[in-house]
């Protein structure tokens, strides 16, 4: 039985070990009124338009994605993607006994606020 369950346990915790994570960039302005049509780069690859933002990252230590974000009348916006610990990738390295290369990525949402260029004024 302990070994059923041993069993159960590791292939939990390997199948939440990924490597990378599908993330999304949510855009709104200053009031949080969603921004469509502003344009996403991630880590300089233009990844396509606000509401459909969205790419695959690495979740390896030390490599959160840069975010810019832009559109014609907002003040442009560029940072470090917002990160977070993946439990799973965790979990599987104590079981597993492997390093935690993958246990810090980006989390899968992200949310950006640009402000209009006319508030500034």
């Amino acid at each position: 039985m302990k070994k059923i369950i041993s069993i159960i346990a590791v292939s939990v915790a390997v199948a939440g070990c990924t490597m990378n994570t599908q993330m999304t960039v949510d855009v709104t302005d200053h009031r949080g009124n969603q921004v469509k049509g502003a344009n996403v780069m991630v880590d300089g690859r233009n990844i396509g338009q606000t509401p459909n933002a969205t790419v695959e990252v690495s979740n390896l230590v030390g490599s959160l994605p840069v975010i810019r974000v832009w559109k014609d009348g907002y003040i442009a916006v560029q940072r470090e993607a917002a990160g977070e610990v993946k439990v799973w990738s965790l979990v599987g390295g104590i079981f597993l006994l492997v390093p935690f290369a993958w246990v810090y990525g980006p989390r899968a949402h992200q949310h950006v606020t640009l402000v209009p260029e006319m508030i500034l004024r």
